[in-house]
């Protein structure tokens, strides 16, 4: 009882205090995750404002590099200048209004574009030289020469957008940073790998829909949970079930502040509990062992006790006057003193029992011996006269 009373208590408050810690583990982890991978976005964003306030750049674009092979030559030194030695960024692109794309990075080329077929095109030049982040996105027009990423997931990317100035300071084209979401999402994937029942992350964008885990061997991300919406309801942490199946999950959602992406980690509460459930069955099954022994020891106190009473109990109903003094020495097999010293009380009343009756039956026998003689001894005279 007082380890089952412990075990209701001890149950509830170890996972309390389990989910609390994880909660802020999870934060931690997103905490991590938004200046890691943010350090990722602001290089290409870098990147991206330096392109903008580059005169050689503006200079160049103002020329018509599609036949200047010295203008474009040129171009392709600012902007591989501008990304660094260490390759901020894997793709640069460069349109303008007028439909010429300039490319230097994986892919090195000029070509024409219609730019009002672009899909982000009407939201970049509303933002008027603000950043836009795409959804990842694949393509087949980007292709590493080596395997410096590795081969798994290369054609999945990231783009950072904003419109440019010409020299009259009128929006002139677009600046496309491109990076791959593996090199992006590389401290996530890393720390799931790693890690042994790491959590879930998500990452979404402001408008709730998915930016990682992306592509198809993350499984189809119209399957994953509403994590968005639950997070939505508590700004920091909260509690999922999930409707599909009744699972309960523990959620931390952070927002980047720079990208506007909501990350959401998301353990399941089995995880977390799993050391204070088997804690629990332990107790359980250490209860059972008590309960078993103390069924034994019941039983066998109950044994030792229970059998000399009864057999005690059995020889005082068979005591009777013929039968007194018949057994003296009758053991009852038991090792309680209290038992033995009943049993030789008993016994040695039978013996003064015994000795009593038989003094009384001698007593008797004499007074009516002497009760004869004394009227044999009236008789006699009697007899003597008469005669």
């Amino acid at each position: 009882l007082v380890t089952g009373a412990f075990s209701i208590f001890f149950y509830p408050y170890t996972s309390q205090i389990l989910i609390l810690r994880e909660t802020k583990a999870l934060a931690d982890l997103n905490t991590s995750f938004i200046s890691a991978i943010d350090q990722i976005l602001s290089d290409m964003n870098t990147v991206s404002v330096n392109i903008c306030y580059s005169d050689q750049v503006i200079g160049s674009l103002d020329t018509n590099i599609t036949d200047s092979y010295a203008s474009f030559r040129s171009l392709i030194d600012t902007l591989v200048s501008i990304n660094g030695i260490d390759v901020k960024v894997d793709q640069i692109n460069i349109y303008d209004f007028e439909g010429t794309l300039a490319q230097v990075g994986i892919r090195t080329a000029v070509t024409a574009v219609d730019i009002d077929s672009l899909d982000w095109i009407d939201e970049v030049r509303g933002l008027d030289g603000g950043k836009y982040l795409t959804l990842p996105y694949q393509t087949n027009n980007l292709a590493y020469n080596s395997n410096t990423y590795g081969n798994s997931q290369t054609n999945w990317y990231v783009s950072l957008l904003r419109t440019y100035r010409d020299d009259t300071k009128k929006q002139a084209g677009v600046i496309e940073t491109i990076k791959s979401c593996q090199s992006i999402f590389y401290p996530v994937s890393s720390y799931i790998q790693k890690t042994e029942n790491a959590p879930q992350v998500f990452i979404y964008d402001s408008q709730g829909s998915l930016v990682y885990p992306y592509g198809n061997a993350s499984g189809d991300p119209a399957e994953f949970p509403d994590y968005f919406t639950a997070a939505q309801v508590s700004e920091e942490t909260s509690r999922y079930r999930n409707p599909a199946d009744g699972t309960r999950s523990i959620l931390a959602a952070s927002r980047s502040s720079f990208s506007g992406w909501t990350y959401v980690a998301v353990q399941q509460e089995a995880v977390v509990l799993s050391s204070v459930k088997q804690l629990g069955l332990m107790l359980l099954g250490f209860i059972g062992l008590m309960l078993l022994f103390s069924a034994f020891l019941s039983w066998h106190l109950s044994k030792g006790l229970l059998l000399p009473i009864r057999k005690l109990q059995g020889i005082i109903s068979k005591t009777e006057l013929e039968t007194l003094g018949e057994n003296p020495k009758a053991p009852l097999g038991t090792s309680i003193d209290e038992l033995k010293e009943l049993n030789l009380a008993f016994q040695n009343m039978q013996k003064k029992l015994k000795a009593s009756m038989d003094d009384l039956l001698e007593s008797r026998q004499q007074e009516l011996k002497s009760r004869s003689l004394a009227l044999q001894s009236q008789i006699n005279p009697h007899f003597y006269y008469n005669t």
